[in-house]
């Protein structure tokens, strides 16, 4: 299976707020230059693209889970609802 290779490499702004860790769920690269030798890398790295892309997967599952989410989200409705009524 072949991955688009931008999805596994970026700016650490890129994944800012997403909560990916480097070398864990992407490889990521500040500069071009390094940006352009972590593409290499990971387009001549058939396993490293595997290994990133499933744990990605399941850090992004884990994290954004939209059950809990909406759950979450709820939380925060109720308790500007009981903030709203005292």
């Amino acid at each position: 299976m072949r991955f688009p290779l931008w999805l596994l490499c970026n700016y650490d702004k890129g994944v800012e707020g997403i909560d990916l860790r480097h070398n864990e769920e992407c490889l990521i690269a500040d500069s071009a230059t390094d940006f352009a030798a972590a593409v290499i890398r990971l387009e001549a790295d058939k396993k490293l693209q595997v290994r990133l892309a499933t744990q990605a997967l399941k850090r992004l599952r884990e994290l954004y889970n939209p059950q809990e989410m909406l759950e979450r989200r709820l939380a925060v409705y109720d308790e500007i609802l009981q903030n709203n009524t005292n």
